[in-house]
């Protein structure tokens, strides 16, 4: 049965729809053939196709990041680890590529159209959730580009016609069309037909209403039952990065955390960048959707207009932000009934809105260089000023819905200084820095390395102490995030604050640490005595392994220390 049926349903149905427990598979799976494969510059891939028998199906040039077929009965995960075991010169990673989509397609919702819809997009309740009227007295997104990656975007829209910049692309068809379009095909299998048309015009009318002069940039990486990939939406950043766009949103995602997007985004980042991404709509902490749940993305949890969770909405310790997610109204594809707005719900709308946020404090530090400063910049404005809410919703979801609900016009005027900061490594023991070891700690841009040196085996520990400074008069409360990772398979890692009164450390935060790069928030802790007279806030980072008998030395690496004060 044709969706353009199914929309004009009851808003009840639609809820219900939602909310309903998913029959399709918890984790995306991955494409039949298909690897993806990065080579250092200078390096084939036309040598490497005919070493191995691949074949290039598409290629993001400017990165020499290639997607390939692999021979007709080739096993992808063995191919994959026997390159990775012996691979040629040149060669910087593999992985297979996965599927991704948008979170409303994936739980099989539709939008509602009627001619309500559009009084009520200039009137929802988000709006006024938001304070969007005090905050255009102070940013309105001007001369600010928001990349949305999506399903297509209809340039037709009124609410559109002036906002879009000609330059996007479709990376489905690998064209210059942009249009949000029905295939009239079940691409996916579901049975449902063309269940994401829509979608993408869906989030822009959102950004446009949140950042009304900001110019949106289509960039089409979904079809339309809301299916993508990993190369695609690495393929998407990476042009929004190129075609200078200051915000990039991703109402979508994967369960599959892909290497090609994280160095996408990774460089989105250091370039100034704020890549926003939406949690899910599958009411479970895991499996984490990626890139909501990366360090790097803003990841944006559903609330309801009470603030509390949206009952279909992910939750995760690694969200950032909430947003309202439920009763949202914004702008559709022409219909067959005429409509032209309707309404929806899911964490993709809350992503919008979050990224429309981004892009009027985007407005507000455009004086800023593109840099990794000016995006962190602009996270913190959001998260720094967001509306606590974990008092409002059940126990279990405590630090699970971000650091609080977005508020536009507070974002305006939030200190943005002394958040990312500079550390200096202390002697403890027997350490031994690996130099002088003083600057920027930044996310993708001069990652911290410390060589710890023991005697000989046994319990070993590396402080790391960084100094922030804040202005706020009466603070709140305090925000800490840190990233980092051992040279040794396990280890602890202790975060404390320094308390001014008593000269010590209060510890508020350990948890067992790898090789694998982690980010650990520990939000809502209170200012009292971890700030002094003169606005000081001093953080340390405690590395604890036990070094193996074979070595006498562990490497600590530490990419983010982020130190966040709420008004």
């Amino acid at each position: 049965m044709n969706n353009r049926f199914r929309w004009l349903v009851c808003a009840a149905a639609l809820a219900a729809a939602v909310v309903a427990v998913p029959v399709r598979a918890q984790e995306d799976p991955p494409i039949e053939l298909q690897v993806m494969i990065r080579l250092a510059p200078g390096y084939s891939i036309d040598a490497f196709n005919q070493q191995y028998g691949t074949q290039t199906l598409r290629s993001i040039v400017t990165r020499n990041t290639h997607l390939l077929l692999l021979p007709e009965g080739t096993n992808e995960e063995a191919w994959n680890n026997a390159l990775r075991q012996n691979p040629p010169p040149g060669y910087l990673w593999s992985e297979i590529n996965y599927d991704g989509q948008d979170g409303e397609g994936r739980t099989g919702s539709f939008y509602v159209a009627g001619v309500n819809a559009r009084n009520r997009y200039g009137t929802q309740y988000s709006r006024a959730t938001l304070r969007l009227a005090e905050a255009h007295q102070t940013a309105t997104g001007q001369g600010v580009i928001v990349a949305v990656l999506d399903t297509g975007v209809d340039a037709t829209h009124p609410e559109l016609i002036d906002r879009l910049l000609p330059n996007g692309y479709n990376f489905v068809d690998d064209n210059a069309n942009t249009l949000d379009l029905p295939d009239g095909q079940d691409n996916d299998g579901d049975t449902l037909i063309d269940e994401s048309h829509g979608h993408g015009t869906f989030m822009a009318g959102l950004v446009a209403m949140v950042a009304p002069d900001a110019k949106i940039l289509p960039i089409k990486v979904l079809n339309s039952d809301g299916h993508g990939d990993g190369f695609l939406f690495a393929a998407g950043v990476y042009y929004a990065i190129d075609q200078g766009a200051d915000v990039i949103n991703m109402s979508l995602g994967s369960t599959y955390n892909a290497k090609a997007v994280e160095e996408a985004i990774a460089e989105a980042v250091s370039k100034g960048i704020v890549v926003v991404g939406a949690a899910g709509n599958m009411a479970w902490e895991e499996p984490r959707e990626y890139p909501a749940m990366r360090s790097e993305v803003i990841g944006v949890v559903a609330v309801d207009e009470n603030d509390v969770k949206a009952p279909f909405s992910n939750y995760n310790r690694k969200a950032s932000l909430s947003a309202p997610g439920v009763g949202i109204y914004s702008t559709i594809p022409t219909d067959g009934q005429g409509y032209q707005y309707a309404e929806w719900l899911g964490t993709s709308p809350s992503t919008a809105l979050v990224s429309g946020a981004a892009a009027l404090v985007s407005q507000r530090v455009a004086h800023m260089p593109r840099t990794i400063s000016k995006s962190l910049a602009i996270r913190t404005a959001l998260e720094g000023s967001s509306v606590p809410i974990d008092h409002l919703n059940l126990p279990e979801y405590e630090r699970m819905l971000g650091v609080g609900r977005v508020d536009a016009a507070a974002a305006m005027t939030h200190d943005v200084s002394g958040t990312w900061l500079t550390g200096a490594i202390i002697r403890k023991g027997s350490l031994v820095g690996d130099g002088p070891w003083q600057g920027l700690i930044e996310v993708g841009g001069g990652q911290m390395r410390v060589r710890s040196v023991l005697a000989g085996t046994g319990n070993h520990r590396m402080d790391l102490i960084v100094d922030a400074a804040t202005t706020i008069a009466q603070p709140s409360g305090i925000d800490l995030k840190v990233r980092s990772r051992l040279s040794v398979p396990a280890g602890t890692a202790r975060l404390f604050l320094r308390d001014f009164t008593t000269n010590k450390w209060v510890k508020v935060d350990e948890y067992a640490l790898g090789r694998t790069m982690q980010a650990q928030r520990v939000n809502g802790l209170p200012a009292g005595n971890f700030i002094d007279s003169a606005g000081r806030i001093r953080v340390m980072i405690r590395h604890v392994v036990t070094v193996p008998p074979a070595s006498n030395y562990f490497d600590s690496f530490i990419d983010q220390v982020q130190v966040t004060v709420r008004q």
